[in-house]
């Protein structure tokens, strides 16, 4: 995420909270970095949230979680089956707060070999020029709010278009599984990469685990400690 996403996120944040509530329980982060975990921890400081990676939940097949808000900001342009993706975010959640491209050229095809595959447009509101871009309207009735922004890139590169909609779905239907511990700043201090988190091939995405040691769960110490102590 670069500094003119994080900022334009958290000048949307206002706009979130009025669609979703200010008081939420489960909240799931998508391969975030430290700034986007601080950023959504300062937006609801009593959710319990989790970070979820490809090694916990690939968004292109159907999860068993049951959340009140997904944030997938700056993931699901690396997802070739954008629209399936969606759909599985949407069912396993109230909420999907999404931030992603419409526009930025990030090499010589216009992707960059990190396996970048994917732009977006939301008919009529705005429009890539990647003729293969997922068009947003297939989920128009379940937009509560969006924006599109410009990022400037410096370094002779031509400004990015960006958006972040905000998709409702209604109560997740999927149970959330029952866990003793959750993820959080722990974990996050724990990463052994920084923002540049996101790993693909041929649009298959492979994520670098954000947390010590996939799938292990740690406690958040800005959360009421759960007791027993220990990692689950």
């Amino acid at each position: 995420m670069t500094p003119a996403d994080l900022r334009a996120c958290a000048a949307f944040l206002d706009r979130l909270i009025r669609v979703t509530g200010p008081a939420l329980g489960e909240i799931a982060l998508l391969s975030p970095n430290h700034a986007q975990y601080r950023l959504v921890r300062r937006a609801y400081p009593g959710a319990r949230i989790q970070i979820l990676t490809i090694d916990d939940w690939d968004v292109r097949e159907p999860g068993a979680h049951g959340f009140d808000l997904i944030v997938a900001n700056n993931v699901l342009h690396y997802v070739s089956e954008a629209g399936t993706a969606i759909a599985n975010l949407m069912r396993s959640s109230s909420y999907v707060w999404i931030q992603d491209l419409i526009d930025r050229e990030r090499g010589e095809l216009g992707f960059a070999p990190d396996g970048d595959c994917m732009r977006y447009s939301f008919t009529p509101h705005f429009k890539s020029s990647f003729e293969g871009a997922f068009d947003l309207s297939a989920f128009a009735g379940h937009a509560a709010d969006h924006q599109e922004y410009a990022a400037e890139l410096g370094r002779g590169e031509r400004p990015a278009r960006h958006f972040t909609v905000i998709l409702k779905s209604g109560p997740a239907r999927a149970r959330l599984p029952s866990r003793p511990y959750r993820y959080g700043q722990q974990a996050l201090r724990r990463a052994r990469i920084g923002a540049g988190h996101l790993w693909h091939s041929l649009g298959r995405p492979s994520v670098r685990a954000i947390v010590s040691a996939p799938g292990r769960l740690r406690s958040d110490p800005s959360r009421p400690q759960p007791s027993g102590g220990g990692d689950a």
